[in-house]
């Protein structure tokens, strides 16, 4: 097997996370909150967590959308019609 390399793996997750990746953000937060790899910084590693968040919330969101589109309902369980346009 290949030895562990901390700093490298925050190297990788660092260019991955700089093009929008948003489990690289999620890892890179993870290794700064730790210090694994990186110096501690807990305010590096709530940016790069803010960031993945962002990603996941909208994510979620179009899923959730996506859904009450094809069943025609909304998705807090009211069975409200939504309105098609």
């Amino acid at each position: 097997g290949v030895p562990q390399n901390y700093t490298k793996a925050a190297e990788w997750f660092e260019k991955a996370a700089n093009q929008g990746d948003a489990s690289a953000q999620y890892n890179l937060g993870l290794m700064y909150y730790e210090g694994e790899g990186v110096r501690q910084d807990y305010a590096e590693a709530a940016k790069w967590y803010e960031k993945a968040e962002s990603f996941y919330n909208s994510w979620r969101t179009l899923i959730i959308r996506s859904s009450e589109h094809r069943t025609g309902f909304l998705h807090n369980g009211t069975q409200e019609k939504l309105k098609m346009k």
